[in-house]
């Protein structure tokens, strides 16, 4: 999709195949949840996220532009290898629920709230995944890739659950924030 001026996108029930924004423009969910049954590409202008549920089937990748995340959760569906490329933008919640794997492409990505492992496995960022919130593995699977996790929230409440997997490096980076580790780290 291209544009010269604010759009909004309202696709209801209906999903996307493949989403690609590469105009100077920007573009904007008006409903909470929306689906793109393989990627999403930015390549040049601006994509607000739905408020909800932006559940991508394929990859994500910010090459170019802007996302903003509208405090919604990126919800990954895949049944096969795909990629995320954040591209120094900030997600507010991710989720992986399907059967396929997952590898960040940025050598560092922040998530300004929670990860959540449903299904399938995540190969995490090589240098610093911030998260601003908690990191549930529920039932999926994470590969640490030497890489550091830096927890930076201000706030108590957060959750540390990594399931099997294991940490390369975990940083605990708020004097004011509060975590509770409910497995071996």
């Amino acid at each position: 999709m291209s544009a010269g001026s604010a759009k909004t996108l309202r696709p209801g029930a209906s999903s996307f195949y493949d989403l690609t924004l590469s105009g100077a423009g920007s573009w904007s969910f008006v409903d909470a949840n929306a689906t793109t049954s393989r990627h999403t590409v930015i390549t040049a202008g601006t994509l607000t996220a739905p408020s909800g549920v932006f559940a991508i089937g394929g990859s994500f990748a910010k090459n170019g532009g802007t996302f903003t995340h509208n405090s919604g959760t990126l919800k990954f569906t895949a049944p096969s290898a795909q990629t995320i490329r954040l591209n120094s933008s900030d997600a507010y919640n991710m989720t992986f629920n399907g059967s396929g794997s997952w590898s960040f492409v940025d050598a560092n990505a922040t998530l300004v709230n929670t990860m959540r492992f449903e299904a399938g496995t995540v190969t995490l960022a090589s240098g610093t995944l911030t998260l601003g919130g908690s990191l549930l593995n529920q039932s999926g699977a994470f590969t640490h890739n030497s890489g550091t996790v830096r927890f930076n929230s201000t706030d108590t409440g957060e959750t540390i659950q990594p399931g099997t997997s294991p940490f390369h490096h975990l940083t605990l980076d708020s004097a004011s924030g509060g975590w509770t580790i409910t497995q071996n780290a």
